[in-house]
């Protein structure tokens, strides 16, 4: 939908920009097909079939009527969707060079998020900005934040036995403070940068989300706030603060450290290390792109940096088994695996990850069951295209829609259903069974960068909670378990809904570990670490 009213005498341009966007959309010089799709009306195509609710639902139902790929025109734009992986796999990473490519919009400056990394055109900016990003997060590097990840996973545990109906509030701040420590060099004890990022997160979203005029009529841009029908400019007003708050606030708390001499060992401190030898003018440069390539990261706005939309899935999936006995003992088996493997007297680690095979089918179906962006993020043609006979224009966007490739029946038995059985044979993983995590983390040059320290934090959340607690559905007012039912946000970055469960300690034995760990000290990690 568009997101905000337009005065009545601008509608005769918005008219002309799309009926030129639409003249453009349709050369083909090589006069093949489009790929199938829905009727599209004169200028405005097929805008009102989309609904800005749960866009993946009717994309899934698109491609189940059409094929594998299908062609919606939307406003003169020409959208593809990729409805299964190999449509995506082909396009996204085989010819990368050509979908590397993100839409442009007026409105990413208006939002103040011209510095998100994952909303950066191609080119060489963004291929800075990744590759810091993929410098101090790739699979080995990782490795060295899990004593991070660790500490914060302990003091979550520690606050739920403190309130456990904050438990969605407790895990969102873990994960945070996680990141802080981790970027920045930190601890946050308050909810400031917890805050911070939830508002960054929410101007993006929106962004991501939305269809806005000042794209087909550029020049409402220059609008101002008290011009009638430009009251938009007051929410671009407040995202674009929020936008610049988080970009700006713990980057310049952890360069006051380092230019003081007392920063910590952190992703900040080692760039700036490597800054300070450049000249005035690069180190600036340097500087603005550190500054974007850490706050995506932070925000989780490159994508699906933060994992806490995964980790909320550890109190759905016991819920789901639980109230709807998927799997007879199904919730049980995960605790006997740990009890097993673990023992009563400490916590799991890493280091217990391989002994863990049903923990790991609980990553995997957290990953299959709730993508975090189930219709992707959009990547954008920089060429005219052909693709099994169907012709792809010129800035096209592409669309893979990943909820269609974890929700196959097909690949998965009962995709709705929450059971991490469907990846283990004979006591082990199954390597027959697709891998979501293969779709869950985008494709190509825009794959995730966080994706190993997400697959991390999901892990040791889920298995140290699971470990010390036990989950159980709600109560209604006269104390009944009130079944659970798991329904998703319908936004672009989509979580479980909000939900109430019971969460204690699953004996005396395992309140007794969490007590104990509250004197334990965390370890600095060494310098050398960071810089590579």
């Amino acid at each position: 939908m568009v997101s905000f009213d337009t005065p009545i005498i601008l509608f005769p341009l918005v008219l002309l920009s799309l009926a030129i966007l639409w003249v453009r959309a349709n050369r083909n010089a090589r006069n093949l097909p489009l790929p199938p799709g829905p009727r599209a009306f004169p200028i405005v195509g097929s805008f009102f079939d989309i609904p800005r609710a749960s866009p993946w639902l009717t994309y899934q139902s698109l491609c189940e009527k059409y094929g594998d790929i299908v062609h919606v025109r939307v406003m003169g734009k020409s959208i593809i969707i990729a409805g299964t992986p190999e449509v995506a796999m082909e396009l996204l990473e085989k010819r990368s060079a050509n979908y590397s490519d993100r839409p442009t919009s007026a409105a990413i400056p208006l939002f103040g998020c011209e510095w998100v990394v994952g909303l950066l055109p191609y080119g060489q900016r963004w291929r800075r900005a990744r590759q810091i990003l993929h410098q101090y997060f790739n699979h080995r590097m990782v490795q060295n934040y899990r004593e991070i990840q660790t500490q914060d996973t302990v003091r979550f545990l520690q606050d739920l036995l403190a309130d456990s109906t904050r438990f969605e509030y407790h895990l969102r701040f873990a994960l945070v403070r996680s990141l802080t420590k981790i970027l920045y060099g930190f601890k946050p004890d308050d909810d400031k940068y917890l805050s911070l990022v939830e508002k960054a997160t929410e101007s993006t979203e929106e962004l991501v989300s939305g269809t806005f005029l000042v794209d087909f009529v550029p020049f409402m841009k220059y609008l101002p706030s008290w011009f009638p029908g430009a009251g938009f400019q007051k929410r671009f007003a407040k995202w674009r603060a929020a936008s610049v708050n988080a970009r700006d606030i713990p980057f310049d708390t952890g360069k006051e450290a380092f230019n003081a001499g007392t920063a910590s060992s952190c992703v900040e401190t080692a760039l700036l290390e490597k800054i300070s030898g450049n000249s005035d003018k690069s180190a600036i440069d340097e500087e603005k792109i550190a500054r974007g390539a850490l706050s995506s990261a932070h925000t989780g706005a490159d994508t699906y940096f933060e994992p806490d939309d995964f980790s909320s899935d550890i109190f759905v999936g016991p819920l789901v088994l639980r109230s709807h006995a998927c799997k007879s003992g199904g919730a049980e088996e995960s605790t006997g695996e740990l009890d097993a493997v673990v023992g009563p007297g400490r916590l799991p680690t890493f280091s217990d990850r391989d002994s863990l095979p049903y923990m790991n089918a609980i990553v995997l179906e957290c990953l299959r069951w709730c993508p975090v962006v189930p219709a992707g993020i959009p990547h954008r043609a920089m060429a005219d295209d052909e693709y099994n006979g169907y012709f792809i224009p010129k800035g096209s966007i592409i669309i893979s829609n990943i909820w269609s490739f974890v929700r196959d029946a097909s690949v998965y038995a009962q995709p709705e259903a929450f059971n991490p059985d469907r990846f283990l044979k004979d006591g082990k993983l199954d390597p027959e069974v697709t891998d979501p995590s293969t779709v869950a983390f985008g494709f190509g040059r825009r794959i995730c960068p966080g994706r190993h320290l997400a697959d991390d934090s999901l892990f040791i959340i889920a298995a140290s909670v699971l470990h010390v607690y036990e989950i159980n559905p709600g109560l209604d007012e006269k104390g009944r378990p009130v079944p659970f039912s798991p329904a998703m946000e319908p936004q672009a970055f989509s979580y479980p809904v909000p939900f109430k469960c019971r969460i204690k300690p699953r004996s005396e034995t395992a309140e007794k570990l969490i007590l104990a760990t509250m004197d334990s000290q965390e370890e600095p990690i060494a310098t050398s670490d960071f810089l590579l």
